[in-house]
């Protein structure tokens, strides 16, 4: 006859490791590669560039708006000239005034014909952005949401586990 555990449900583990792992995989998406592309590109160069266009670009989809801040801009690097459309390390978002408030930076520069910085890859002279930013803010405030949902998994699994151990 096999042995049965009275207070330990199989449901509640595979629910806690979920509540584990959901918020750290997507911790590392939004917190984790964003800070490790500024890590790349700390070591870029920063030379001025002209802001040619600059658009804020609304997205809807299933009932949200999402905005994403684009520009083309053209920079020199060891006198060849390039073109740019890279804005910073952050895609679309909602809710957040990220987005406008670079729009509106940048369409000052662009109007007033003034160079605004630009960071370009020395070994890849193709490669630039204009903002590479971290916005630490936000990053604590998802930090501290997936540390308590992975809190409350990890507590679901330890009351799992001290019920396991209580009935042997």
């Amino acid at each position: 006859m096999p042995h049965t555990y009275h207070n330990f449900d199989h449901q509640i583990v595979i629910i806690a490791l979920a509540f584990i792992a959901i918020p750290a995989m997507t911790a590392w998406h939004l917190i984790g590669l964003p800070i490790q592309q500024w890590k790349l590109t700390r070591h870029w160069v920063e030379v001025p560039a002209m802001i040619e266009t600059v658009k804020l670009q609304e997205h809807h989809s299933s009932g949200s708006i999402t905005y994403d801040s684009t520009a083309r801009y053209r920079y020199q690097l060891q006198g060849q000239e390039y073109v740019g459309d890279r804005v910073s390390l952050y895609g679309p978002e909602d809710g957040t005034s990220y987005h406008r408030v670079i729009v509106r930076e940048l369409e000052g520069y662009r109007d007033s014909q003034q160079p605004f910085r630009c960071f370009v890859n020395p070994s890849a002279p193709k490669e630039a952005l204009l903002y590479r930013d971290i916005r630490w803010g936000m990053y604590l405030m998802m930090a501290l949401i997936a540390l308590l949902f992975s809190g409350i998994g990890v507590w679901m699994l330890g009351n799992q586990c001290r019920a396991l151990l209580r009935a042997r």
